[in-house]
C-alpha cells in the first residue's frame, strides 16, 4: 500500500475507533473528521454523499426508527415520536453515511490484485476473487440500474418488485459481459 494510502487508511480507522462507544456524537466527529480527510486527500470518494436516493432511504429509516423504536415521547410537528428511535435513526444515518464514503474510497483506493493477495495471504484466496469480481461488477451495475431508473415512473409496491427483478436481470449480465471481457 502507498504512503498517501497508509495514510488515510489510519484515518479511517482513527475514525472508527472514535465510534466505538462514543454514541451519536463519536459518530458525528468521526463522519466529520473522516469528511474532512477525504475532502483534502481523496474527494472524488465524497461524491457518493451526492446521492438523493442514499439520503431519502435514509431519512425514511430515520423516521421509521423515530415511529417504530422506543416510547413515543417527543412531539414532533404534531405527531408523537420517540426520542430514543429518533437517536438511533440519526446514528444510523451518520454511520451509512460513513461506510458509504469509506467504501467510495476503498473502491478507488484498493486494486482487485491487492485484495486478492491479502485474502490469498491468509488462505482466503476465493474470497478475494469473488471481492475482486464484485468490485468490477458494481459499478457497471449501478450505471445500468440508474439508467433504467430515470426513465422509470411512480416507485409503486409493484415497480419496486420489477426493480428488483431488473436489478438481478442486470447483474447477471453484467456478470456475464465482465467475464466475457476477461477471458479475451
Amino acid at each position: 500500500m502507498r504512503g498517501g494510502r497508509r495514510w488515510i487508511a489510519a484515518w479511517a480507522l482513527l475514525c472508527v475507533g472514535l465510534q466505538l462507544g462514543w454514541g451519536l456524537q463519536g459518530t458525528a466527529a468521526a463522519l466529520a473528521l473522516w469528511t474532512l480527510v477525504l475532502a483534502l486527500a481523496a474527494p472524488a470518494a465524497l461524491k457518493s454523499l451526492a446521492r438523493p436516493v442514499f439520503w431519502g432511504a435514509s431519512a425514511l429509516v430515520a423516521a421509521g426508527s423515530a415511529l417504530l423504536l422506543g416510547e413515543r415521547d417527543l412531539p414532533l410537528l404534531g405527531v408523537a415520536v420517540s426520542a430514543e428511535g429518533l437517536r438511533v435513526g440519526a446514528l444510523m444515518l451518520l454511520r451509512g453515511a460513513f461506510v458509504l464514503t469509506l467504501v467510495g474510497w476503498i473502491g478507488r483506493a484498493v486494486g482487485r490484485e491487492d485484495v486478492e493477495r491479502w485474502t490469498g495471504a491468509v488462505g482466503l484466496g476465493g474470497l478475494g476473487v469473488a471481492l475482486g469480481q464484485a468490485g468490477l461488477l458494481l459499478p457497471e451495475l449501478v450505471a445500468r440500474l440508474e439508467g433504467g431508473l430515470r426513465g422509470g415512473g411512480a416507485l409503486r409496491p409493484g415497480r419496486l418488485f420489477e426493480l428488483a427483478v431488473e436489478a438481478v436481470v442486470q447483474a447477471a449480465l453484467t456478470a456475464e459481459s465482465l467475464a466475457d471481457e476477461e477471458e479475451r
